[in-house]
């Protein structure tokens, strides 16, 4: 296809781009699971079957979160970056907030994501694309201009935003919404310097129904809703013509619900899928475009192993052997090293993660004394790196018991002197404030009180034995109850043996409520 001469035939060019919020209304895992790799492969599905079809996308960020997650899908995307299909775009590591943060914040965004951009495509953005940000400041444009950035767009300038200045509107010399300056044109900061901007790109879920190339008509008349004398005023003819048909569609999708033609989600097609174990959304679907259902949250490969080396190590057989503290304690600062150095330390750390937590229980097993706290110690750090890897990617019952373990290697971590101190300490401060402290008694202060009403009857009056039995009975039952709790979340990792212990534990409180029942000990009367 040749490309046309725009300096004699007025040309328009649709890049598709899809907005996404990498955390917002939704868990981190989602987004890795699902919009992710929605964005890849319906993208790739478009390519392959349309030969003009071109693709952007931002945020460095999630680029090395496909790379982690969908090494595949993420070779196959760089086949289409280096075709010129797809286009890593935006410049930054994700479309952040530019009011808050620093200017060095916002140059470290584009030196950071232009910088991944160039290592593993080969080429960089010279655009940068804030379509959720509401307002900036003076100083973008400079900012972006010494960066290297040429290019600027946004979304969320107008009045119906946010606040917008005294500036725009059906007056301006381009009709613009109000908030917003001009439609496209160099944006100047401080110093001079700026960038080419695109400040008014149309409603935020718009559609495109002419063609828009020629100039924007009068809306017809139509059956649906009319548009208000002040509405008229305000907006562009284009607008005018946007809002009514807008308006028109969200009486149709009004009238879907209502018949029960809504269309169903990728989430609800997912439910779905599981409860049916369905392994691939186009089973379901029909589509040519796969997309695996990921059950539950254990999608990364990292937390199969580590789920097994955390149920098994406590029943492994008492080792002969192990490794030095010191070797241990080593082995544990490098994992943390490499999860703060690595861009794929879930990966990376996850591997050495199952061998690590054997060897320092193993070591654990054998030690004694000083020796067996410190090794403690190194578990109290070991299992909180296991915390790390496994935040957003396990199922919360695996994150909790890892939490478990813990805080209990932490409570076997401590120094007798360490707890002989704070003893000698909390008995020191008692004293003190018992010697010290002043003692006014009066009336008020020794009378007794309860729940705001007057004292009545004497203080030390005999209290009628159901009251006990009462007590007593709520301890038994209705606090023994409270184990159910944890033991429902833990099941996944206490496995058969968790489920039995707990149906005889039922067991014998239904036996304990049957025998309380028939001696009488629910009886008031």
């Amino acid at each position: 296809m040749k490309a046309p001469d725009i300096t004699k035939t007025p040309t328009l060019y649709v890049v598709p781009y899809a907005h996404l919020d990498t955390q917002w209304r939704w868990e981190f895992p989602q987004t890795i699971s699902e919009y992710l790799l929605k964005t890849m492969r319906v993208n790739f599905d478009y390519i392959d079957r349309y030969p003009h079809y071109v693709f952007n996308w931002t945020g460095a960020n999630r680029y090395r979160l496909m790379k982690e997650y969908f090494p595949a899908d993420y070779a196959r995307m760089q086949q289409y970056v280096a075709a010129g299909r797809w286009y890593p775009a935006g410049s930054s590591v994700e479309e952040g907030d530019v009011n808050l943060p620093s200017a060095e914040g916002i140059f470290r965004q584009v030196l950071y994501g232009n910088e991944y951009f160039r290592k593993d495509f080969g080429k960089a953005s010279a655009e940068y694309m804030l379509p959720d940000c509401f307002g900036f400041p003076a100083s973008l444009p400079s900012i972006l201009a010494h960066s290297g950035v040429k290019g600027f767009s946004t979304q969320k300038l107008n009045a119906q935003w946010q606040p917008a200045p005294n500036i725009g509107g059906p007056k301006s010399p381009e009709q613009t919404p109000e908030g917003i300056p001009f439609n496209v044109g160099m944006w100047l900061g401080p110093d001079g310097k700026g960038v080419i901007a695109a400040l008014n790109p149309g409603g935020y879920g718009s559609n495109v129904y002419t063609d828009i190339s020629k100039e924007p008509t009068e809306p017809a008349a139509a059956a649906g809703p009319q548009l208000t004398s002040e509405e008229r005023a305000r907006l562009t003819p284009q607008q005018a013509a946007a809002t009514a048909r807008q308006r028109s569609l969200e009486q149709d999708w009004v009238k879907r619900i209502e018949n029960g033609k809504r269309g169903t989600t990728i989430s609800q097609l997912a439910r779905i899928a599981r409860a049916l174990n369905v392994a691939d959304l186009s089973e379901l679907t029909g589509a040519d475009i796969g997309m695996p259902v990921v059950r539950g949250r254990s999608f990364h490969e990292a937390v199969g192993p580590i789920r097994q080396a955390v149920r098994s190590v406590t029943l492994a057989p008492p080792p002969r052997q192990a490794e030095r503290t010191e070797v241990l304690a080593h082995r544990v600062r490098s994992g943390w090293q490499l999860w703060h150095r690595s861009r794929f330390g879930r990966a990376e750390v996850g591997a050495a993660l199952p061998d690590l937590i054997a060897d320092v229980h193993a070591a654990a097993r054998l030690r004694e004394g000083d020796e067996r706290r410190a090794v403690y110690s190194a578990m109290t750090e070991m299992y909180a790196l296991v915390q790390q890897v496994l935040a957003y990617v396990s199922e919360p019952e695996l994150y909790w018991a890892v939490a478990d373990r813990t805080q209990m290697a932490a409570q076997q971590a401590d120094e007798p002197y360490a707890l002989g101190l704070a003893t000698v300490l909390g008995l020191a401060l008692f004293t003190i404030g018992w010697i010290a402290g002043p003692r006014r008694p009066d009336a008020e202060k020794l009378s007794p009180y309860e729940c705001g009403f007057e004292a009545f009857e004497d203080s030390r009056m005999r209290f009628d034995v159901r009251y006990y039995l009462v007590a007593i009975i709520f301890i038994v039952f209705d606090l023994e109850i409270a184990f159910f709790f944890p033991w429902a979340v833990s099941l996944s990792v206490t496995g058969t043996f968790g489920l039995i212990a707990m149906l005889i534990f039922a067991l014998v409180l239904v036996v304990a409520l049957v025998y309380d029942y028939k001696k009488g000990a629910l009886e008031w009367d």
